[in-house]
C-alpha cells in the first residue's frame, strides 16, 4: 500500500473531517512517515551482481547503509559518498559474488502515489496518521460545539489523544527494523 492511499483510507475513518486540507493532510502524512522512520525504520536490500561495480549508484530512497555482504556472508569493507550518490566497495578479490547491500530506506524521500511500503508498517503508520489528524479535527469539533453549546464530552480530550499518540510512538519503537547479524573473519 502507498502512502497516499494510506491518506486516503485514514481520511475515510473521519466523521466529520474538518481538518480537510490538502497541505495540511500531506504534511501529517510526511510527519508519520518520519516517526515511523525514525522509531522503526524500513530496511531494504540490493543485490550488486557484477565484480566491476566497484563504485556503485546508491539505491532509491537510501537512507544509511548497515551493512555489505558477499554470497558467504562475509562483511565487504564499503564507504558511501553521499556526494556522488555511489556506494564504493572495498574489495579485496575474495569476495563471493552476488554482494547484498542491507540498507535503511528514506521515507521522506518516496514518491507517495508509488511507493508501497512494506505490509507490517502500514497499520502503525495509519493508526499514528489517525491520531496525528486527530488533534486538530477534535480542537476544530469543540470550537464547533462550543459556539452552539454543544456537549463535547464523546470528544477525546487533548491529553487524551497525546496519550494514544505516545503509546502508538511506543508500539513504533517496539516493531523496529531487524538487521541480521553478520560477523567479521580475518
Amino acid at each position: 500500500m502507498t502512502p497516499a492511499l494510506i491518506l486516503e483510507m485514514v481520511k475515510a475513518r473521519f466523521v466529520p473531517l474538518l481538518h480537510s486540507e490538502e497541505q495540511a493532510l500531506n504534511a501529517l502524512l510526511k510527519q508519520a512517515l518520519l516517526t515511523y522512520q525514525d522509531l522503526a525504520g524500513v530496511i531494504k536490500t540490493h543485490t550488486i551482481s557484477d565484480k566491476y561495480e566497484c563504485n556503485t549508484c546508491l539505491p532509491d530512497h537510501f537512507l544509511a547503509r548497515i551493512a555489505v555482504k558477499d554470497a558467504d556472508l562475509d562483511f565487504v569493507s564499503s564507504t558511501v559518498d553521499v556526494d556522488a550518490n555511489q556506494l564504493i566497495l572495498n574489495l579485496n578479490g575474495c569476495e563471493t559474488l552476488p554482494l547484498t547491500l542491507t540498507y535503511a530506506v528514506n521515507l521522506l524521500n518516496v514518491d507517495i502515489d508509488t511507493y508501497e511500503l512494506p505490509p507490517n508498517s502500514i497499520g502503525l503508520i495509519s493508526d499514528y496518521l489517525e491520531c496525528l489528524i486527530s488533534i486538530p479535527n477534535t480542537q476544530r469539533q469543540r470550537r464547533i460545539a462550543a459556539a452552539g453549546k454543544i456537549d463535547v464530552s464523546d470528544l477525546e480530550t487533548h491529553a487524551e489523544l497525546m496519550e494514544r499518540k505516545k503509546a502508538i510512538e511506543e508500539n513504533m519503537k517496539a516493531s523496529r527494523a531487524i538487521v541480521s547479524p553478520f560477523s567479521f573473519t580475518g
